[in-house]
């Protein structure tokens, strides 16, 4: 509660509750996004579209990716998610990017950004709630595909592991919200669109070339990588599927790169975790010092 100038207590909206009412403004302009909506396609057929060659593959069969080993004797569902996690390390941290790199820029140019903020909100809750309803849109076309693919691998292929997919599932979102945060939250320092255009061009392509640069170098910093920490959580749910670096740093010729005990789920999450909220912070420091409106 608070007074205002006749001395009367008026009530002020918790966190909470003013994080959700943009959230709610901010899903609403999502949803008449035209790329947004072609974004989201693109998200599906990431995660459906595997399906397909899981189809004209032999199940059983060992598969090498540049990420992930899988053993021969796979389920199906163990060969869907190596397919999938292939091309998703390829293709959805660009699509994350760009599905968050309009958070602010497009708002300042229009000046809509002016009347957020003169409402009764903070820096904090304008930034937490843009971040919010762009990970929520796209956790909801990953699991929409998860649905979808689990669905189809129960019809066409058969050997489905419930357990295994929906926690693949949830690392995917969690990857995916990840990528997107680092998109959102930094298109605070963007002053155009073209600007935050041309640096997610350049980040995707960085973070691209440093995961297969520190992949070929089996460099120890290829743990805070993005991409190792995915694939090292999504292989933890399949007996048969593992980091395709900690199987190099079995063989006895590279035994002086044995790090493989650090590549563990418990050292993965946290790396995601961060990948999440640094850039939150970062993006909320820049915001807090901008003069809406000027």
């Amino acid at each position: 509660m608070s007074m205002n100038r006749n001395g009367r207590n008026i009530a002020v909206p918790s966190v909470s509750s003013r994080v959700a009412t943009v959230v709610l403004l901010e899903s609403r302009l999502l949803s008449r996004s035209v790329t947004n909506w072609v974004l989201t396609a693109g998200v599906l057929s990431l995660v459906v579209g595997p399906i397909w060659r899981v189809l004209g593959s032999d199940i059983g069969s060992e598969r090498v990716t540049p990420f992930l080993v899988l053993e021969s004797g796979q389920s199906a569902t163990a060969r869907y998610w190596l397919e999938t996690a292939d091309l998703l390390v390829l293709l959805l941290p660009l699509i994350a990017f760009l599905y968050g790199y309009e958070a602010f820029p497009k708002e300042r140019e229009r000046g809509t950004l002016f009347i957020l903020g003169s409402a009764p909100l903070t820096r904090r809750d304008v930034l937490i709630a843009k971040v919010a309803a762009r990970v929520a849109w796209l956790a909801a076309a990953i699991g929409l595909g998860v649905l979808l693919s689990g669905i189809g691998l129960i019809l066409l292929v058969g050997g489905f592991d419930p357990v295994g997919h929906l926690l693949a599932g949830l690392i995917t979102i969690i990857f995916a919200g990840g990528l997107l945060t680092v998109g959102s939250s930094l298109s605070v320092y963007c002053s155009t669109r073209w600007a935050c255009l041309t640096g997610i061009v350049f980040g995707y392509l960085g973070l691209e070339f440093a995961g297969a640069l520190l992949l070929s170098r089996v460099s120890s910093l290829v743990v805070i990588h993005p991409f190792q920490a995915y694939v090292t959580l999504i292989a933890a749910p399949f007996d048969t599927m593992y980091p395709s670096l900690t199987a190099s740093l079995s063989d006895g010729s590279v035994t002086e790169y044995s790090f493989g005990p650090f590549f563990t789920p418990s050292l993965a999450l946290p790396v995601l975790v961060g990948w999440i909220c640094g850039p939150v912070v970062l993006g909320h420091r820049r915001f807090r010092r901008e003069v809406i409106g000027a």
